[in-house]
């Protein structure tokens, strides 16, 4: 994948996704995969799926993972300095268990306007086919 800014927006711009590698250390993600296990015990009432929007303000873990440098920098190259978190989830399911996740646009789901938002997906364990990563449908952004 091409470093320079340009080439990184271009090829956003036609694909509509972009993926970057070791973009935190493993420690950090060591430590997130950790987090969402003991969110999920310490919240043995709720689907591991359903935890969500109250982390943004009630967990200082995602609070400091989300306000990390590396990751802010990724989204101030696509939405610039202006940031603001509106929504947060943890995606925390075996393989084909628990509630599915359909086929879907971000945006869809969020009444902003204009639309200049930007989603950072962090995968804590392996994203395998086998084991149902996100797959996407590149371009598709751009249809009607």
């Amino acid at each position: 994948m091409p470093h320079d800014k340009a080439a990184l927006l271009e090829e956003f711009d036609q694909e509509g996704f972009l993926i970057f590698d070791d973009v935190l250390d493993a420690d950090l993600i060591a430590e997130a995969s950790d987090h969402v296990t003991w969110l999920a015990k310490k919240n043995p009432d709720k689907r591991p799926e359903q935890l969500g929007h109250t982390l943004m303000t009630h967990d200082p873990f995602w609070v400091r993972l989300v306000s990390d440098d590396r990751l802010l920098d990724i989204a101030e190259m696509f939405i610039g300095p202006d940031i603001a978190l509106f929504a947060s989830h943890y995606i925390s399911k075996p393989a084909r268990t628990g509630m599915p996740v359909l086929w879907h646009q971000d945006g869809s789901y969020w009444p902003l306007e204009p639309m200049e938002v930007v989603t950072l997906w962090l995968a804590v364990d392996d994203s395998t086919p086998e084991n149902g990563c996100m797959r996407v449908i590149p371009g598709t952004q751009k249809s009607k």
